[in-house]
């Protein structure tokens, strides 16, 4: 069976709390180390968070578990 995890990736719920955050070059980094460096700029999340994905994709299987069971 396979799994088309970029699908489930863009189809995430997490989207209804996080923003898909830019790639921005690092242009000194870039030029020190003598190769093109992208940076995830996970800053730009409403919330200034860097962990917000996890916790939320977290709480959101515990909240589908805890309604199946109840």
């Amino acid at each position: 069976m396979k799994i088309d995890y970029l699908e489930k990736i863009l189809n995430a719920r997490v989207y209804d709390v996080a923003i898909e955050s830019p790639l921005e070059v690092a242009h000194g980094l870039s030029k020190r180390l003598s190769n093109t460096l992208w940076l995830k700029r996970e800053d730009m999340q409403p919330v200034f968070s860097f962990k917000l994905r996890a916790p939320t994709t977290k709480w959101l299987t515990l909240a589908r578990h805890s309604a199946a069971a109840a």
